[in-house]
């Protein structure tokens, strides 16, 4: 009896996560709000990692790639809105921090998990870190613009 009760949890965990995901994502592509765009990446963007380091771990590496390539999208997608807004982010960083925080937590996933695979699979995951890395390196500029030796901003 117990065996069965086990066996239906670990058919149904996957699921479950996929619907939350589904959930997520539209959540995320539903939003208008460029702020709240930004939360909701945050919450989609938890459960694609989730999936992709389950992905890498079952050595599902073509699948882990692909949720790493969509969180990418996702998030350029989350900071464009943000940019076009209008919004100054030294200002009024709601929406900035956050995917600015992501994006760092996303960096740290993405060194373990570039550290838990095969070499063969490592080259299009260092592309992806240096692409994340760059989106952050936007959203720290946008934070704070004012860094010392860096030119002031003009306006």
């Amino acid at each position: 009896m117990a065996l069965g009760a086990g066996l239906v949890l670990l058919v149904a965990a996957p699921a479950r996560a996929q619907d939350r995901m589904a959930e997520f994502r539209e959540q995320f592509e539903k939003e208008t709000d460029p702020v709240r765009k930004a939360k909701a990446l945050t919450r989609l963007g938890d459960a694609q990692w989730d999936a992709a380091r389950k992905a890498s771990a079952a050595d599902d590496y073509a699948e882990a790639r692909r949720l790493i390539l969509q969180y990418l999208d996702d998030t350029e997608t989350a900071v464009k809105a943000l940019k076009a807004s209008g919004i100054d982010a030294e200002k009024k960083p709601r929406g900035f921090k956050e995917l600015q925080i992501h994006a760092r937590k996303s960096l740290r996933e993405l060194d373990q998990m570039i550290l838990s695979v095969p070499a063969e699979e490592r080259g299009s995951l260092e592309v992806y870190r240096r692409d994340l890395r760059d989106i952050e390196k936007q959203l720290i500029n946008v934070l704070f613009p004012r860094q010392p030796g860096k030119e002031a901003p003009k306006g």
